[in-house]
């Protein structure tokens, strides 16, 4: 019996499979151009030609960390006013005039913002590189010169919503926020959260009484202003600190100032 259970381990141990030998991960490799032109401007930019595709990268050097105190969420904002339109660009035109060409709002136009930087991207068909650039530069250059206290405050009240969507609303919502907090000191610059608080996003109300005994209501924003706004974009938005990225099928890839 004994003969027969070593024989039948034996058989087994034989006809199980090998373990298999982990494969080494791929390596990859990016091949790119860099060069940084005569106004600061850093450029990347990287040939493929799997897909008749270019996306594009505006990358400023510049997040949430770099906001003061009592302006938490300011760089955020910021992000979502760059979609407001600037001087040959009118409101709501960025996304509609890469939809025409077949990009997609959201996944293919969008803006970020997180502690270090603040980005912004689109993904198009190739022969429409140039448009992506044009309204890239559009924005950088003029944003400020139609942006109106009414586009701010739609902005304000939209990264309100966002806020309540996915923090104030959401069952365990703030735990990142919380755990942001907890593992960084006072006055870090990581400490608070990327989309801030809604005390700094809130305009801040005051009430006094007039010598006729009435109130009047002095409504001061609290988050942001347009004087505040210019200066931040002349500040962080410079092309010193801006990084572009360009990954296209076509060799048409080469910039000059």
């Amino acid at each position: 019996m004994r003969k027969h259970l070593a024989c039948a381990a034996l058989a087994v141990a034989v006809a199980a499979p090998l373990p298999a030998q982990t494969a080494a991960a791929p390596k990859i490799r990016i091949d790119y151009t860099q060069e940084v032109l005569p106004n600061g401007l850093t450029v990347l930019y990287s040939l493929d030609r799997s897909t008749p595709v270019v996306a594009v990268e505006v990358m400023y050097n510049v997040g949430s960390k770099h906001e003061q105190v009592g302006r938490t969420g300011f760089a955020h904002l910021f992000e979502h006013v760059m979609f407001k339109g600037s001087r040959n660009v009118a409101d709501g035109e960025h996304w509609s005039l890469l939809e025409k060409v077949g990009g997609r709002a959201g996944s293919d136009i969008n803006g970020t913002t997180w502690t270090d930087r603040t980005n912004y991207f689109e993904q198009v068909p190739s022969n429409y590189l140039e448009l992506a650039l044009w309204l890239e530069s559009d924005r950088m250059g003029t944003l400020t010169e139609t942006l109106t206290k009414d586009k701010l405050d739609n902005q304000r009240e939209v990264v309100k919503n966002e806020r309540r969507q996915s923090v104030d609303n959401q069952p365990y919502g703030s735990w990142f926020e919380k755990m942001f907090w907890y593992a960084f000191p006072d006055n870090h610059p990581y400490r608070h959260a990327v989309i801030g608080s809604m005390e700094d996003l809130m305009p801040h109300r005051s009430m006094t009484s007039s010598t006729s005994s009435r109130l009047t209501t002095h409504r001061t924003t609290r988050c942001s202003s347009l004087p505040e706004i210019s200066i931040w974009r002349r500040r962080s938005h410079s092309f010193a600190n801006t990084s572009a990225i360009f990954r296209a099928d076509q060799r048409f890839l080469h910039f000059a100032a």
